[in-house]
Parts: structure tokens; C-alpha cells; sequence
């Protein structure tokens, strides 16, 4: 008897995705999940400090961007471009009293514009504040920018190598740095911008349909303008488009018709959204900054009339014109400044391109020092070297007019970051890219050398021909190194990610475990809103600027955007002079009060002896002070800073502390800081002639009396290193 069974053998799971792999394409479905999980990663990433310690803006610049947002969304956006149409300008006397600011004239509106605009998308839909809005686009922004770094790592490496620059693009720590919540400022808002402004820039260049190759050279035209809507770095895309075209018409680099139209169309879109903004105007082409874009553009206007008409160009001939065109361009452009018709570029831009020359007031700021290997090193890690690899490797290959454009951007944008610290940011975009293409080109090169599959022309054979057991040790090695960098970008991302906002710590660098034990700003700034009257005029250093106009609420007479520098020099002078000299500065200035920053350090016992902060403190930031005043180095040194030693136990400190001189002691910032003790406090500074007990102090024995114009009225909690003094001006 035969039974036969009745249960049916079912299909397995992987039949079952083979037949659904009919219908649907997998590859691109676990591309678009594989992409979206990136995209989350990188929103949870920047939102840690939120989740963390609450919705605050972080740094200085972003509570500016706040002020103009609260102004667009009360006014509308009309009112920016409206200063066109108006004949006495709105002046702010909030900010750099008495004088005040021209808000529309001064600042670019692209970063508080999209915080308006996400405002109304996620306002209602989450029930959130326009502040709270803000602190939140850096990390909502951060998931077009991976987006963009995939779609444009697919255009050069190919699916994967797309998702890979995304990924590294998420971790990278130069760009974590500018879009963790919080950091609602221009970098955080241009980057996406930047990213698709060059993806659709490469594919206008790789499409072949004319229609398509208008568009897309239009919409990154488009997107490379709200750049200049945004950020001042505008100018390194300006230039840099300006010399991929000439170099491509000189080298005869690809399709260089392609290359033209695409340039010319781009940048014309690029140029008006420049023009249109009234910080720049049409004085942004009559700036030195402009003269690339504009020899280009003539240079690509010039291509096209000798094409048009057919006429041959000896380019051997016109390489050795050049060698007497650029003495006479140089002798022209001199000549053009001279009389005024060309304008020199602002202190900052000029530090980028000569980094050796830039003012005390550019050097000051920390984000604009010039950049150490450890600066580069620390946002890009292990990358570099598989970055540098890639760029000989795309020569090797042979250049083309996408290749040309990506090798450009790699070696401009080191040199930019290399100038000033805050650009490294600037080279998030090819950077990690250029590390992809190296691992994809020896990954390629490897495996199929593991398969045995490579036919090598005599050439190629004696460079590559080596055992497969090499090949497959090489490729592990790479593989294994290349982790490491990831883990590494990774390990950094998060160490920036989880420290809370500048505000909350006071300057200083916070821990994960931080409990407001910082919070010193914080306090005094609610105290200063709570307390102070609505029309009282706070003096300060000018790095505290923002914080007391938009946190406070109340007008201060310097901020962050440093645009008159000489009342910087005015403020500085008060503060290393003496009182009398002050207060007549002051009085002239309009100031009430005065607020200054010192964030002691305990020395063993705690709370005994303390010694200024060796960076964060108003104390090290007078020896800027000194030199925007017009001290020379020598002079500061001599005359108002010295050195000692500290040991404490085995440890051996140098520090800085008041120079016993007549400068020093009189100078009323000092007074402000070591005179005015609060009441009941029995502190000593480390410099003051008491024994200090268990350390051993060698130095300066300084003492430095009670200031008496200033009288303190406010002390920040919990640790007291934010002072607030009434000025007391004399009856005469």
C-alpha cells in the first residue's frame, strides 16, 4: 500500500524574493532602506544634545541668525529685499550702540529664512517654537546633505561607493562640528546647498540631452546662489567655478563646449542671486574677489564667438602670450584699486588667501587662526591618505571635465582649510568621496586579481603583476585600515555630538556628565533680562556681543559680527587703560554697565587659592585686547602679561598671570576681575603676595586694588566667573 503524503512543500524564502525580484528591482530597494538608515543615523547623531539637555542654540553667531529669523517671520521675507526700494534705511541700535546696524546691509538672511521656512512645515505639525525650530534645522538639513553626498559619490563610484561617501559624510567630524543642534548658522544650511549645487553641476556635464544639460546647469545655479544667500564662503565656489572653466578652455580638458555652457548658465544664476542680496550688490563685481568669475566668464564668452565662427586657435601660440598677458592683467588690476574702480576684499577673505596677513581683530577669533596639521587631522582622520591616493590615481586614469573639476575642489579646499580653521568644513564634500574612490579602485584591482580574471597589457603586468596571495593580503590590510578610519571619524562624531551648547557651559568644554555646573552665562544673562533696564547699555568684550543683545534683551556695544572695528579698538583701549580713561570712553559710547568673564580655577585647597583660566577667560583674551589697541607683542608682554610656574604635587604648570608693572595694576579690566572680589568671598589669586598653600607659585607678587568707577551689582551662579558693574561716572 502506497501512502502518499498530503502536506505540499512550500516554496523557500529565497525563491519566493527571486520571483518578487521579477516585479521589483532589490538592488535599488535595499539601496533606498540602506540610504534611509543613514539618513536617520545622522539625524539622531545632531539631535544627542537636545535629547541631552534641551532645545539651545549653540556658539554665538546662531542666536543672530534668531534675531533676523524673528524679524522675517513678523515682517516677511518681502522686507529683506524692500531695502531696495527705501530711502531712509532701518537702523538696529541694539547692537554696536550708539551707531547701531543696518540688519538687511549687514547679514544674508539664507540660514534664518529656512529656519521661517521649516517653522511653518514642522511648527504646526509638532507644536514647536520658532527657537525651537532653529536649534533643529542644523540636524534636519544634515539628511539633504547625506542625500546629496550619495547622489553625487554615485555619480563618480557607483551605487556603493554612493552610499559609502554618505556614510563617512554623516560621521565626518569637520561637518558634525557645523550641524549638531544648535549650530544654526551659515555652514550647517550651506552644505546641502554645496553638495547638490555640485552633483547637479557633474550631471549637467555628464547629460547628454541639451534640454537636460539647461536645467540642471540652471538648478545648480540655483543652489550654488542660496550659498551666497548664506554663507560669505560663496566666494571659494565663485572662484573655484571661475577656475575649473579657465583651465579647462586652456588645457582643452573634456568637452570643453559642455564645460562653457554649463559654466555660463550656472554662473549667471549663481551671479544675480549674489547681486541681489543688499550686503553685496553690484559692488560684489567691482571686488578684487570677483575678478576670476569675470575673466572666466570673458575668457567663455570668447570660446564661444571663435567656435561659432570657426576660427582656429593655436593654443601653443596663446600659452606663450599668457607669459605677457598676466604681468600686464596684474599691472591693470593695480591699477583698477588704485583708483578705486576694484575694492580690496574684507580682513577675513584676504587671511584665506594670504594667511600670513591678517589684522590682531582676524587673528583673535578663534575659528580664523590659521589651521595645524592636528586641526585638519582631527576632522578627517584616516581619510586623508586614501583622499590623496585617489588624486594621482584620477590622473593615472585620465582626466576628464568631471575628474578635472573633482581634483580642483580637493586641492582648493585643502588650502582654504589650511588658512583658516573654520573651513575645514569645506572639504566634507569631495574629501570622503576621493577616500571611496581610491578603496573602489584597489578594491577593484585586488579582486579580480584574487580571481585571476585580470588580462594585464605588458605595461600594466610589470606594475601589477604579483601573486594572488599578495593581492588578497593588500586587500584585507585596506579594508582593515580603512575601518579603523571609519571607527575613528565615528568615535569623533560622537564626542561633538555629546557635549552641550556653548551657553550652558560658559566656554568651557562640557562632559557627558554635565549638569549645569557651568551654567554661569545662563544666569546672568536672565539676570541681565530680569533686572537691568529695557534701555540700559551693556560694555564687554566683543565675543559676548549676541548673547547680551538677543539672550539679555538688552543693547550692547559690540558683537560677534565684528563689523566696526574701530569701536572694537575703542572697547579694547577702555579695558588695558586706566579708569579715568575708561570711564571717558564708556561716556562717550553711551555704556551703563559693564559685564567681564573670568572662569577661575580652583587651586588645591578648592575655593582657597584660584588662578585665571589660561584661554576662555576676558584675562587671556587681553593680550588681544593690547594688540587691537595698537600694542605691538613685545609691548603686551612686557608691559601687562608675564610668566610664572605652578607645581601642584608633581605636576609642573606655566601660566600667565598680571605683570607687576604700572600698566598692569592700573588697567581696568584687571581691576574688574581681580580687584572686585564679590562680598564675602575670602579667595586669594594665585599671584597675590600670600603664600599659596600646597602649591609652590614662582612669579610676579601682583596687587591689584578695587576699581572705583565700577561697582558691582551682579555675581553669576554657581561659580561666580560672570561679573556685572554698575559705572559710576564722576560729577565732573
Amino acid at each position: 500500500m502506497i501512502i502518499v503524503s498530503s502536506r505540499v512543500k512550500r516554496p523557500s524564502v529565497l525563491y519566493k524574493l527571486s520571483k518578487l525580484s521579477e516585479f521589483i528591482d532589490l538592488k535599488h530597494v535595499i539601496t533606498v532602506l540602506t540610504l534611509t538608515a543613514i539618513c536617520a543615523i545622522s539625524l539622531y547623531l545632531r539631535l544627542i544634545p537636545v535629547v541631552k539637555w534641551g532645545y539651545y542654540l549653540n556658539e554665538f553667531d546662531p542666536f543672530m541668525r534668531y534675531y533676523v529669523a524673528e524679524q522675517i517671520e513678523r515682517r516677511g521675507f518681502s522686507w529683506w529685499f524692500s531695502w531696495w526700494f527705501e530711502h531712509d534705511k532701518i537702523l538696529d541700535t541694539k547692537f554696536w550702540y550708539p551707531y547701531g546696524i543696518d540688519i538687511r546691509k549687514s547679514f544674508v538672511p539664507g540660514v534664518s529664512l529656512m529656519g521661517v521656512v521649516l517653522h511653518r512645515l514642522l511648527g504646526p505639525l509638532l507644536g514647536l517654537t520658532l527657537k525651537e525650530v532653529a536649534v533643529i534645522t542644523p540636524a534636519v538639513m544634515s539628511i539633504f546633505t547625506v542625500i546629496g553626498a550619495y547622489l553625487l559619490g554615485q555619480a563618480i563610484c557607483g551605487r556603493f561607493g554612493g552610499l559609502l561617501t554618505a556614510l563617512l559624510v554623516t560621521f565626518c567630524p569637520a561637518y558634525v562640528s557645523r550641524s549638531v543642534a544648535g549650530w544654526f548658522d551659515d555652514e550647517a544650511i550651506a552644505m546641502p546647498f554645496i553638495v547638490w549645487g555640485l552633483y547637479l553641476f557633474v550631471q549637467a556635464l555628464k547629460e547628454e540631452r541639451r534640454s537636460w544639460t539647461l536645467l540642471l546647469s540652471l538648478l545648480s545655479g540655483l543652489c550654488f546662489g542660496f550659498v551666497a544667500w548664506t554663507w560669505g564662503a560663496y566666494l571659494y565656489l565663485w572662484n573655484l567655478l571661475a577656475l575649473y572653466v579657465i583651465v579647462a578652455i586652456l588645457l582643452r580638458v573634456g568637452k570643453v563646449d559642455k564645460v562653457v555652457l554649463t559654466y555660463l548658465l550656472c554662473n549667471t544664476v549663481f551671479t544675480a542671486m549674489i547681486v541681489s542680496m543688499p550686503r553685496y550688490g553690484i559692488t560684489a563685481l567691482r571686488s578684487l574677489t570677483a575678478a576670476l568669475p569675470n575673466i572666466a566668464t570673458v575668457l567663455s564668452l570668447l570660446y564661444i564667438v571663435l567656435t561659432k565662427f570657426r576660427v582656429e586657435v593655436s593654443f601653443e601660440k596663446l600659452y606663450k602670450r599668457i607669459v605677457y598677458v598676466l604681468p600686464l592683467l596684474i599691472v591693470v588690476l593695480t591699477a583698477l584699486l588704485i583708483v578705486g574702480i576694484l575694492v580690496l576684499p574684507a580682513g577675513r577673505i584676504l587671511a584665506v588667501v594670504i594667511p600670513k596677513e591678517r589684522s590682531p581683530l582676524v587673528e583673535s577669533v578663534g575659528e580664523h587662526k590659521v589651521s595645524t596639521w592636528y586641526n585638519i587631522f582631527s576632522d578627517l582622520g584616516y581619510l586623508i591618505p586614501f583622499a590623496i591616493v585617489a588624486i594621482p590615481l584620477m590622473i593615472y586614469r585620465g582626466v576628464d571635465e568631471v575628474t578635472l573639476l573633482v581634483i580642483l575642489y580637493a586641492i582648493t579646499s585643502l588650502y582654504s582649510a589650511a588658512s583658516m580653521v573654520r573651513l575645514t568644513v569645506l572639504m566634507t564634500p569631495i574629501w570622503p568621496l576621493l577616500a571611496v574612490y581610491t578603496l573602489r579602485e584597489f578594491f577593484i584591482l585586488f579582486v579580480q586579481k584574487t580571481r585571476e580574471q585580470v588580462r594585464y597589457s605588458r605595461k600594466l603586468k610589470k606594475m601589477y603583476g604579483f601573486p594572488r596571495e599578495y593581492a588578497i593580503g593588500v586587500l584585507l590590510l585596506m579594508v582593515i585600515v580603512f575601518t579603523a578610519a571609519v571607527c575613528y571619524s565615528v568615535n569623533n562624531a560622537m564626542r561633538l555630538a555629546d557635549a552641550p551648547a556653548l551657553i550652558l557651559s560658559s566656554s568651557l568644554a562640557g562632559s557627558p556628565r554635565y549638569k549645569m555646573e557651568y551654567a554661569d552665562w545662563l544666569s546672568a544673562l536672565e539676570w541681565m533680562r530680569n533686572n537691568l533696564p529695557q534701555n540700559a547699555v551693556i560694555a564687554s568684550w566683543w565675543d559676548y556681543g549676541y548673547w547680551i543683545s538677543v539672550v539679555a534683551n538688552r543693547t550692547s556695544l559690540a558683537d560677534n559680527s565684528t563689523i566696526n572695528g574701530t569701536q572694537i579698538r575703542r572697547i579694547a583701549l577702555a579695558f588695558i587703560s586706566d579708569e579715568e580713561t575708561a570711564v571717558k570712553i564708556f561716556k562717550e559710547l553711551g555704556a551703563q554697565y559693564v559685564v567681564v568673564f573670568e572662569p577661575a580655577i580652583d587651586i588645591v585647597p578648592a575655593g582657597i587659592i584660584k588662578m585665571p583660566h589660561p584661554y576662555a577667560g576676558d584675562f587671556a583674551k587681553s593680550y588681544w585686547m593690547a594688540r587691537i589697541a595698537g600694542l605691538s607683542d613685545e609691548e603686551v608682554r612686557r608691559k601687562y602679561l608675564a610668566t610664572a610656574t605652578l607645581r601642584i604635587g608633581e605636576t609642573i604648570l606655566r601660566i600667565l598671570v598680571p605683570a607687576n608693572t604700572t600698566e598692569a595694576r592700573n588697567a581696568t579690566l584687571y581691576k574688574l576681575i581681580f580687584g572686585a572680589k564679590p562680598p564675602g568671598t575670602s579667595f586669594i589669586w594665585i599671584f597675590e603676595p600670600m603664600a599659596p598653600v600646597g602649591a609652590y607659585y614662582q612669579g610676579p607678587r601682583v596687587v591689584v586694588e578695587q576699581p572705583k568707577y565700577f561697582k558691582l551689582v551682579y555675581v553669576s551662579a554657581p561659580n561666580g566667573w560672570v561679573k556685572v558693574f554698575r559705572i559710576e561716572y564722576p560729577k565732573s
